[in-house]
């Protein structure tokens, strides 16, 4: 790490140890693992009750296999596509649900009725707005993406006037 770098969660709230703690931990357990992260490194240095990161897991393996039974249900919620064939161009997918606010809730909605209710259709959308900010920030940096950069800006500016 260098001195200038300062680290933050991208996420703010989500877990018990500042990121600049993290950052170091992390760059401590890559360093003895021959420069390289792995999430089972990661637990396993973190096990002891006095390791940096160790409130950062859950440790009640009931609790943590009923969590983790339920990010597999996320996953397979977010995975299950609906085709759509079209006669001119290559058959068209998406997801069958997508996630949202509902009722002060995060729930997953069937996209086609995401699309059709007012509150949920923006929720989709200003997601979507958020998944191409991502992307400018995760490839802009490549030049080989710069004409496709170029286009989301573009149009993202139309979204903003609109």
């Amino acid at each position: 790490m260098k001195l200038n770098e300062i680290y933050e969660w991208k996420t703010k709230g989500l877990f018990s140890v500042s990121a600049e703690d993290a950052a170091h931990e992390l760059a401590r357990i890559a360093e003895r693992h021959g420069g390289i992260l792995t999430p089972r490194a990661v637990v396993d240095e973190s096990r002891p009750k006095d390791a940096p990161l160790h409130s950062v897991f859950e440790w009640d393996d009931e609790l943590a296999a009923e969590k983790y039974r339920e990010e597999q249900a996320r996953w397979l919620i977010r995975n299950i596509v609906i085709k759509y064939p079209d006669r001119d161009e290559e058959e068209k997918t998406i997801r069958a649900y997508v996630h949202v606010v509902d009722k002060e809730q995060s729930v997953y909605v069937e996209t086609k009725k995401a699309m059709e209710v007012d509150y949920l259709r923006k929720q989709v959308i200003e997601q979507a707005r958020r998944d191409m900010e991502a992307f400018i920030r995760r490839y802009e940096a490549y030049e080989e993406f710069a004409g496709l950069i170029a286009a989301i800006k573009d149009y993202l500016k139309q979204m903003r006037h609109e």
